[in-house]
């Protein structure tokens, strides 16, 4: 794999480090390659397969507080921007049938083949994490040509339904009723405040750099890749460049981090009963000690008193 990333020009390192956004047409010529290096007609359906079903951080417990399958997807749909900028998804409903579509963002050159598999495998594995382990689809729909007959098999195998190639869009299609199937975890006051939250991630900010940061900052959270290097990035700066802006401003970026979680940690601990796993998930933690360690140190009691002492 690192040969191809290098041939794409993309560090191995990114592998290990997670420091930096990949542009979307580097992913899609990456798995292309792929998919053509180790003749793997499925080389997208394989990457979906062995990705976690619900590791989205803030948009994870947005679905988990939604009341029903439907709201749910329609609710993270429109806040998938936030944190992704590869694809666009769309809920349609005809009789009992609905139709979950994705498209790309933006125009991508050449073959997207392996992207859109990787896009719809990823969202059937959503789909049967939040219905049932024995869930499958009506059908499922690709716009790609169908491929090696070994391959046509590993699809239907992997959606366990009618899988039709060389049609007008890939998508997902199902019955409209398993929309309306309620969600177990589902808290009308949790996902109030989650709303909450993320209305300030797409709140407009003031133009200087300390906040044009921390509202990035806010944004990645939850993504495993908030680095200066990856904020810099979305920034259209060099990390050495930001880092001698935040320097003009008296305070650095594992400042404006240690900020916003703070910020964030004691909007959730105020306002609701979110417990401290979903709570670490959100900061960006990689497990609720590691929270506890943080506010500890910033206010000198755990989470758990400072919420009690309110």
């Amino acid at each position: 794999v690192e040969h191809l990333m290098r041939r794409h020009k993309l560090d191995p390192a990114l592998l290990e480090s997670f420091d930096e956004f990949v542009p979307v047409q580097s992913v899609v010529d990456l798995i292309e390659s792929a998919a053509s290096e180790f003749d793997c007609p499925h080389f997208g359906l394989l990457v979906a397969k062995y990705r976690p079903s619900l590791a989205f951080g803030v948009l994870t417990q947005l679905i988990k507080a939604s009341p029903n399958i439907g709201a749910a997807l329609n609710a993270a749909h429109r806040r998938l921007n936030l944190f992704t900028q590869s694809s666009l998804w769309d809920i349609r409903t005809s009789s009992d049938i609905a139709i979950i579509s994705r498209v790309n963002r933006y125009p991508v050159k050449g073959s997207s083949i392996q992207m859109e598999a990787l896009g719809i495998g990823s969202y059937f594995k959503l789909l049967k994490a939040l219905l049932e382990p024995d869930w499958h689809p009506a059908s499922v729909s690709f716009t790609r040509q169908a491929p090696p007959r070994a391959s046509r098999l590993y699809y239907r195998q992997l959606f366990e339904a009618h899988v039709h190639f060389d049609r007008d869009m890939n998508c997902i299609s199902l019955r409209a009723a398993d929309l309306d199937k309620p969600i177990p975890t589902s808290d009308p006051e949790l996902l109030a405040i989650i709303e909450q939250h993320i209305a300030t991630m797409e709140a407009p900010v003031d133009e200087d750099i300390c906040s044009q940061v921390s509202l990035m900052i806010r944004q990645l959270l939850d993504t495993g890749t908030c680095t200066l290097e990856a904020v810099a990035g979305k920034l259209g700066m060099h990390s050495k460049s930001l880092q001698r802006a935040l320097q003009a401003e008296s305070t650095t970026f594992k400042e404006l981090l240690s900020e916003a979680r703070m910020e964030v940690a004691e909007f959730y601990l105020s306002n609701s009963q979110i417990e401290l796993i979903q709570l670490a998930d959100i900061l960006g933690y990689s497990c609720p000690s590691a929270l506890s360690r943080s506010f500890k140190k910033q206010h000198g009691v755990s989470p758990q008193q400072w919420r009690k002492a309110l």
